[in-house]
């Protein structure tokens, strides 16, 4: 995968700053967490 390949998964655009990623990638976490579903 290319670094765009995560971005792309996460929502975001390819200069999004750290803590934006963050807050997607914990989004994303929660989403798809099998204790939470």
């Amino acid at each position: 995968m290319t670094l765009e390949d995560y971005f792309h998964i996460l929502g975001l655009p390819a200069d999004s700053s750290l803590d934006d990623v963050k807050k997607a990638y914990r989004q994303k976490a929660r989403l798809y967490h099998p204790d939470i579903n």
